[in-house]
């Protein structure tokens, strides 16, 4: 597998794209993009060009995909916006499944801290 592409935003894109691993674990995870609506996840930045071939896959935890206007940039401990690029950040909408499960998750949270 060839190193992380920083400019794509995610370290799997690459087995992802192959794949078809459209998963919220392959996804980016520890910090929230700013364009981010709800039950959204960040998934990576792509060109335009492929943001039409990837929208018509099948994605296993995401409804839907859409494309969204400031690309994220993974330096070595942070992210942080460039808006400069021919990239675009792609955001999922989670599947019902995820969002009961990510529920589930911060209630689990939530539990765990108040004892």
């Amino acid at each position: 597998m060839p190193p992380c592409t920083p400019e794509r935003g995610n370290p799997n894109f690459t087995s992802i794209i192959a794949q078809s691993l459209w998963f919220v674990e392959q996804m980016p995870q520890g910090y929230r993009h700013g364009e981010e609506r709800r039950n959204e996840v960040f998934m990576m930045n792509v060109l335009p060009g492929e943001f039409a071939f990837l929208s018509i896959k099948k994605m296993r935890d995401f409804r839907r995909v859409r494309l969204g206007n400031v690309a994220y940039y993974l330096g070595t401990h942070t992210a942080i916006i460039r808006p400069n690029t021919i990239f675009r950040p792609m955001f999922g909408t989670l599947s019902r499944s995820q969002r009961l499960a990510k529920r589930e998750r911060k209630n689990e949270r939530k539990i765990r801290q108040g004892n």
